[in-house]
């Protein structure tokens, strides 16, 4: 618990010494360099005060771009950067039996105390541009930085030999009024690690300790960007890994659940695809974001196309199901040879078809499920009515015999009836061509209109990546600005005299840059807009392919 509520989670690393007899002078630099590698608050403790003795001992910092690179190897630094990713700096002085006040005798603060120890000293001798450069060069890579004082925890000598067996309490109160302000400071002030501008978590830090260590195992100087993109890729990585993680986890509900219509599907698969990308967004701060983007868009596009596929066999299962299960009272009425007419079986099936569209099923399974149905029951009209024209037939036959006298107009009517039968046989098996062919070319027709409308949703893709292109030359154009309003500024400094015509020049290039802004920002106004229309033309379109395919179905069933 920290003053003024709320926790702080900290991780505290407590590493060895400088300056030992037993440790050469690289260890200590390696120690001290991943020690500011990995803080976000570097603590340095000293005994006494700070002094020449103290400054000296803190050498390593004037020999740092020897120890740390910051953008990678066979690139001269200066260490000028280091400000911008080293942690804050506070100067631990124990046993402190001094003053805090200055030559007047003013009282001053221990921050106070560390700036007048850090001011140079005047003289122009090796020794003395040797102090005063550890003096700069701490300056320079610690801007943030603060001292903080604590006396002796005990006042005679026998008690500091005893001191790590002494009970708090023991202590001097001045001590432990101190520690616990250290113990606030300290988890108040401290922030969170960053490189650069940019947050690390948990596992990024992790990540970025194992690079440092990694180049230091391998005799290489630690690289704080080559580190810092290796923490970023990472996490990339694991951002992709999350975001297919949500995306399976939804998926698999999905397969749980019932299968439902294709459109619902896509359009559930839509939705599942923004929070896969908000999840690996969310993730992705900085480095090779747009690869990783592009790898998650693969998957997600390979894992979705498996999911309609699934949806769409479950969903034909389903409706086949169904299908057999509503047409089992007709199979049975055909079986036994019900149906008078193909009337009577067409409105019994029309009911089947009502029940179908409340159901979902696809014009496609109903006529796949139904071409054979019909075949099987004009075969069996066929026969049936065979039958019956045999047996009048026979009754005729009989007839010429019994009435010898009327053979002649019995023999015509007969003729006249089996020519009218077979009229009727061959008006049947027509209106089952007329009707076969209808529907196949309803199958044919819904399927242009279903590639139509898939080519007007690539077209719409490809309008967005079209979009997306233009986004990224403005952004590339709005860089170039910047690079030139930088170029700008540094020619003002070269060249004072010239400052106010490049001040103009720049300020045009500004108006320029803004107006090409808002110019673009026009144009994709009005292309979102045309987008937009384009949508709903096809809506429209589909919603007329719709009535058409009703209407069609009308008429058949008419």
């Amino acid at each position: 618990p920290i003053q003024g509520g709320g926790v702080s989670r900290s991780i505290v690393i407590d590493t060895e010494g400088i300056g030992s007899t037993q440790a050469a002078e690289k260890h200590d630099a390696t120690i001290f360099s991943l020690s500011l590698l990995l803080s976000s608050y570097f603590i340095y403790n000293s005994v006494g005060c700070i002094d020449e003795r103290a400054l000296n001992s803190l050498s390593l910092v004037a020999n740092l771009t020897e120890h740390i690179h910051v953008k990678g190897k066979n690139i001269s630094e200066t260490g000028a950067e280091f400000s911008l990713h080293f942690p804050s700096f506070l100067w631990l002085v124990r046993d402190f039996a001094l003053q805090l006040t200055n030559q007047e005798g003013e009282s001053i603060s221990a921050r106070d105390y560390l700036e007048l120890a850090l001011k140079e000293t005047p003289g122009f001798n090796e020794q003395i541009e040797s102090k005063n450069r550890i003096r700069r060069m701490l300056c320079s890579v610690f801007p943030a930085r603060d001292c903080y004082t604590l006396v002796r925890p005990v006042t005679d000598e026998e008690g500091l030999q005893r001191l790590s067996s002494t009970p708090p309490e023991m202590l001097r109160a001045e001590f432990r009024e101190q520690v616990h302000g250290l113990q606030a400071r300290v988890f108040t002030n401290a922030p969170a690690k960053r490189v650069g501008r940019v947050e690390i978590d948990g596992k990024g830090l992790v990540d970025l300790g194992q690079a440092y260590v990694n180049a230091v195992n391998g005799g290489a100087v630690p690289a704080i960007q080559d580190a810092y993109s290796q923490v970023c890729d990472g996490r990339l990585l694991r951002a992709v890994a999350q975001a297919l993680a949500v995306f399976e986890s939804e998926v698999a509900l999905a397969a749980e659940e019932p299968p439902i219509p294709d459109m619902e599907a896509r359009t559930r698969l839509r939705e599942m695809e923004v929070r896969a990308r908000g999840t690996f967004e969310a993730e992705a701060v900085d480095g090779d974001i747009e690869r990783h983007r592009a790898d998650l868009e693969g998957r997600l596009s390979e894992l979705g196309g498996r999911m309609i596929t699934d949806n769409a066999k479950r969903l034909e299962k389903r409706a086949v199901e169904f299908l057999e299960q509503a047409y089992a009272p007709i199979a049975d009425k055909v079986s036994s040879g019900k149906f008078e007419s193909y009337d009577e079986y067409e409105s019994d099936r029309k009911r089947i078809k009502v029940s179908c569209r409340e159901q979902n099923v696809s014009r496609e399974v109903i006529s796949t499920f139904m071409e054979d149905r019909i075949s099987d029951f004009a075969s069996r009209l066929d026969a049936r009515r065979r039958e019956e024209l045999q047996g009048e037939r026979s009754k005729a036959e009989a007839a010429a015999r019994a009435a010898k006298g009327e053979s002649d107009v019995a023999a015509q009517k007969h003729e006249m009836e089996v020519y009218a039968l077979k009229q009727r046989l061959e008006q049947s098996s027509a209106y089952l061509e007329e009707v076969r062919e209808r529907e196949r070319k309803a199958r044919e027709d819904e399927a242009k209109e279903v590639e139509r409308l898939r080519g007007s949703v690539r077209e719409e893709e490809e309008r967005r990546r079209e979009s997306e292109r233009e986004r990224e030359k403005i952004r590339s154009d709005m860089a170039a600005v910047q690079r030139d309003r930088d170029r700008e500024k540094d020619e003002r400094e070269r060249e004072r005299e010239n400052r106010s015509q490049r001040e103009a020049d720049l300020v045009r290039l500004l108006d320029e840059a803004k107006r090409d802004a808002d110019d673009m920002r026009a144009e994709r106004e009005q292309e979102r807009g045309e987008r937009e229309r384009e949508r709903l033309r096809a809506e429209r379109q589909v919603s007329e392919s719709r009535s058409k395919c009703e209407a069609l179905e009308s008429k058949v069933a008419a």
